[in-house]
């Protein structure tokens, strides 16, 4: 398939060029096994406002794709400053969104839009999460289809108390183990794990495991993993046959790590930060080792609609949306098609509908352009 053109970069420095924000001056990072949030950060009792005041500031262009989670943004972009991650890690978060065009199919059988633009990678990036499991889930399905599959789940007895990072670091070292097993090696070809964390009144680090092979007992494994874990027996293992089935499991366990048990609570959010720092969410093995990735992106419409378009841009997104509240029909429609689509996963969300532009939004978006273009 012909590449998609690289967003012109032209405004932008290299991330490692651009100017830091105020607060991040410091570049030490913490240690997540000795790292411990302060008291202060135990209750977070912030408004949303107030929460947004002191996150990043976000662009035209970051609007489209981080307005749908802004607050959360504000809260995991404090977490990094309190817990001193790298500065570059810190400004390509606050940097992710920008340099955001818009690219249109010039082949009439592969029709379709997308927007590109910077990405930070980061796994506490919910749009990157996003567009890296809709990748990670279309290859599940494709690695599952035809094959006998099982679904299983594999977790730790957690404890008040007990920190995140040791807990993490036991699970993937009993996953090993298990894995080395002449019982898991006659039952089990090949499979990806992902790791989940949930917060109730401990911490609970689970694996969902995808896994190609026979029949597995359960009685058996649950045995087994208790005398792996030493305390530990609950596992869940189910077999699923419908494509469609697969599909919806696939999307589940290819999910982002972020979850709403920690993030509005600052000390475990900031104990997340640092344990997970470092550590593969996903693990593949037997005969599917490396069919996935912690960085894989999707690859773009074309891909998705089986076709192999050129493409071609539209303009800049704050362009195309200017250029639509002036009546642009090209922008108008490439913006209708946006909304309408679910194609950009990465974008979780739409434009503006533009059915309901008026004159009252035509005057506040006029607002942001320079004086001399209102006229």
């Amino acid at each position: 398939m012909d590449s998609l053109p690289p967003p012109p970069h032209a405004d932008a420095a290299p991330a490692a060029t651009r100017p830091a924000d105020s607060a991040s001056l410091v570049t030490a990072e913490k240690n997540p096994a000795t790292y411990e949030p302060t008291e202060t950060s135990v209750a977070d009792a912030s408004s949303d406002a107030e929460v947004l005041k002191f996150g990043p500031d976000l662009d035209d262009s970051q609007i489209f794709r981080h307005s749908g989670w802004a607050v959360t943004r504000s809260r995991i972009y404090k977490s990094l400053q309190r817990t001193e991650q790298s500065q570059a890690r810190r400004e390509a978060f606050c940097h992710c969104g920008k340099n955001a065009w818009v690219y249109e199919s010039t082949l009439e059988d592969a029709p379709g839009l997308r927007v590109a633009c910077d990405w930070c990678h980061d796994r506490f990036c919910e749009p990157c999460g996003t567009a890296r499991a809709f990748a990670n889930a279309s290859k599940l399905v494709a690695a599952c289809e035809g094959k006998s599959v099982r679904f299983l789940t594999l977790t730790l007895r957690g404890k008040k108390g007990s920190p995140l990072a040791p807990l993490v670091k036991r699970l993937y070292a009993t996953f090993r183990e298990l894995r080395a097993t002449s019982f898991w090696n006659q039952h089990v070809d090949g499979g990806a794990a992902f790791l989940e964390i949930k917060h109730t009144k401990f911490w609970h680090p689970h694996l969902h495991v995808i896994i190609e092979g026979s029949f597995i007992e359960q009685s058996r494994l649950s045995s087994l993993w208790e005398s792996l874990t030493g305390d530990s027996f609950r596992v869940d293992i189910r077999a699923i046959d419908s494509s469609g089935n697969r599909l919806e499991y696939a999307a589940k366990y290819a999910s982002k790590p972020l979850d709403a048990s920690f993030v509005k609570r600052p000390r475990l959010l900031d104990e997340a930060v640092c344990a997970l720092k470092g550590v593969r969410m996903i693990t593949t093995f037997g005969t599917w080792y490396g069919r996935l990735s912690d960085d894989d992106e999707i690859e773009g419409v074309g891909a998705m609609l089986g076709g192999s378009p050129v493409w071609r841009r539209i303009g800049t997104l704050p362009d195309v949306f200017r250029r639509a509240l002036n009546g642009d029909v090209r922008c108008i429609l490439a913006l209708k098609v946006l909304r309408q689509t679910r194609t950009v996963p990465s974008n979780p969300q739409p434009p503006p509908n533009v059915d309901s532009l008026d004159l009252c939004a035509a005057y506040t978006a006029s607002q942001r352009l320079p004086s001399k273009e209102r006229d």
